[in-house]
């Protein structure tokens, strides 16, 4: 996965996930996270935790597979934002994860739309 132009990326040490800032206020994150106890729980818990607690929300969940494995593309409108995420189970031998890429940014804020396509298009998956 590339970093999109005008974007800047930053990882904390310790931690799965890498953040980035771009411009017209928008951001983006790529994290690991467990997929325990299983894909259908994770999905749902992912998916709930991103609206949370929304006053104002239009949510589209979609089939995202890719390359075989499992996977979900939920986007809309929340409280203002516009948001665009792709989630994908990957099953290893040592447990089960989704990885997760998320866009977000204020409505109508930047180039939205090509950001999207760029960072929510298929990548690669390289187990150890």
């Amino acid at each position: 996965m590339r970093v999109p132009d005008g974007f800047t990326a930053a990882s904390r040490a310790g931690t799965a996930r890498l953040t980035m800032s771009g411009p017209g206020e928008l951001t983006a994150a790529v994290e690991v996270r467990s997929a325990d106890p299983g894909p259908r729980t994770a999905f749902s818990r992912y998916i709930s935790e991103r609206i949370g607690v929304s006053q104002d929300q239009v949510v589209s969940v979609l089939p995202g597979p890719m390359c075989g494995y499992s996977g979900q593309r939920i986007g809309g409108l929340l409280d203002g934002d516009d948001f665009a995420d792709r989630i994908v189970h990957v099953g290893t031998g040592s447990g089960d994860f989704l990885l997760v890429v998320a866009l977000q940014g204020p409505s109508g804020a930047g180039d939205f739309g090509a950001t999207r396509s760029a960072l929510l298009a298929d990548f690669g998956v390289r187990l150890p």
